[in-house]
């Protein structure tokens, strides 16, 4: 993707935008995996807060159901 010079969310994003906020979400609302409840959602960073080569981040969150009873039974 670096050579062609666009950010990965423009990958992922069913409409990406021409412009991103910074610090706003998107999708609006996170986007969620309907069979795993998995959620992600996508920020752009002020310039100045990020590398020449960085534009932002994923988040990502799994429920902890996700994770199994052995996990659910570890944790803290």
């Amino acid at each position: 993707m670096a050579p062609a010079g666009g950010p990965l969310i423009e990958r992922v994003l069913l409409h990406p935008p021409q412009t991103y906020t910074q610090s706003i979400h998107y999708p609006a609302g996170d986007a969620i995996d309907l069979n795993s409840q998995a959620r992600w959602f996508y920020h752009a960073h002020a310039p100045a807060e990020r590398g020449c080569s960085d534009h932002g981040h994923f988040h990502l969150f799994l429920p902890q159901t996700a994770f199994g009873d052995e996990a659910l039974l570890a944790a803290p």
